[in-house]
Parts: C-alpha cells; structure tokens; sequence
C-alpha cells in the first residue's frame, strides 16, 4: 500500500521522459514533507494548533520514516513550527525521497536504472512499470481540479494542492485548459477555499509556499551579488 508521500512521489515522475516532471525539486524539498504532516494529522498522530506541531499519539504508524518523525518531534526541545519543519529539517529531504522511491520500486510501482551521457555523466532514469495506478492518480487530479472539486479530505485532494503549490501541475494541463483554471489554481493557491472544512491544508500550503518563496528570494540575492 502507498503512502501520500509515495503517491507524491510517483506523480512526480513523467512517464514518457522517464524523469521527474520540472519543479519536482519544490515537491523533494518540501511537497513531500507536507504530504508527512497530512498523513499524520489523518492518521490522528499529530495536530496542529497556532502554527506547533504537536505529537499526540507515538504509538507505530506501520511506516518506519513516519515513526522516526514523530519521535524526532517529540525529542525536540521547543515545539516544532510547521513552517520550520517544511522549510527546515533538511536531512529528511533526501532520507523521505529515497523512501519514496524504494517503496514504490518495492510495490511494483516503479524501477531506476543508471547509465551515463556520452559515457561521462550519470543519471537515474525513473522507468513507471504501473501505468495504470499512476494515470489513475494523474486522471483523478486533473478531474478535481477542472471541475473545481477539491473540498474532500482525501488523497486526490492533498496531492493536487501540493501540485498546485509547488508549480508541477502545469505539466498536467494544455495551454487553454490551464487558462481555464486559472482563478481555481489561485484560490488553491490562497488556501481559502480549505478554509471551512480543511483547514490544516490551508496551512500546509501555505507553509510549501512560504519555504519556496524564501528559496527563490536567496537564490536572487546570490545572483545579485555575483553579478
């Protein structure tokens, strides 16, 4: 069975290239560790109250990457923010990818292979064996979001907000379908429409969006000063 962050993970792959879809880094770098905080809080582990994260239960989650989340929390010494958690903790980044990517080569999702461009330089390619599970997922978010569907707390939801806000939702849509959704996404985007009955969403994206804005904002500072 996959978890959120698998399903992530798995969407994140085009199919056709072999590859990550562009901007999969924002879904490395943070989308995956939001996709954490929803599965948690569904899975009543964690809430999540004035922007703290809090463990209320540390009993197994049968996932062993969320265990070692949930006792890391607890062993901290001030509450956790989720927006440090989504824009910090750093070493999870790499550790939750790599989970990612072994379970879904573990469940028959996926395979990597590697091999070198002219012979030099290495690369992964990221083969999806399972076309069908992965078109479902890619069939169910694109469905939710043209016909403005997204007010249930559900895995088609959770995945198309973290699309949504970390840019690689384009790559689901032509040009004049995302001309159509264009309002939606912004409202997405704003988290408003999470408002009444998701509001933990809302925070979430608005914790991805915050640590892809400060990203952005360094990476122009670097480039000012070398320029």
């Amino acid at each position: 069975m996959l978890s959120l962050m698998d399903k992530l993970m798995l969407i994140s792959i085009n199919p056709d290239k072999n590859k990550m879809w562009p901007l999969s880094l924002y879904i490395i770098q943070y989308g995956l560790k939001g996709a954490v905080i929803l599965q948690l809080a569904d899975m009543k582990k964690i809430k999540v109250d004035k922007q703290c994260i809090e463990v209320i239960d540390q009993s197994s989650t049968g996932i062993e990457i969320l265990d070692n989340i949930l006792r890391a929390m607890k062993k901290a010494k001030r509450p956790v923010k989720l927006r440090t958690w989504v824009s910090g903790w750093t070493k999870y980044n790499k550790m939750l990818r790599d989970t990612a990517i072994y379970n879904l080569e573990n469940n028959g999702m996926i395979r990597v292979e590697k091999d070198r461009i002219l012979g030099i330089f290495s690369r992964k390619r990221y083969i999806v064996d399972n076309l069908y599970e992965h078109q479902k997922l890619i069939e169910g978010i694109r469905n939710a979001i043209l016909n403005e569907n997204m007010k249930k707390s559900d895995d088609i939801t959770y995945l198309g907000a973290l699309m949504i806000v970390c840019g690689t939702y384009h790559a689901l849509f032509s040009r004049e379908e995302r001309k159509k959704i264009r309002k939606f996404i912004s409202l997405v985007k704003k988290g408003d429409i999470f408002t009444e009955h998701n509001p933990l969403l809302k925070e979430v994206i608005a914790a991805v969006k915050y640590a892809i804005s400060e990203q952005q904002s360094a990476a122009v500072v670097v480039a000012n000063v070398q320029s």
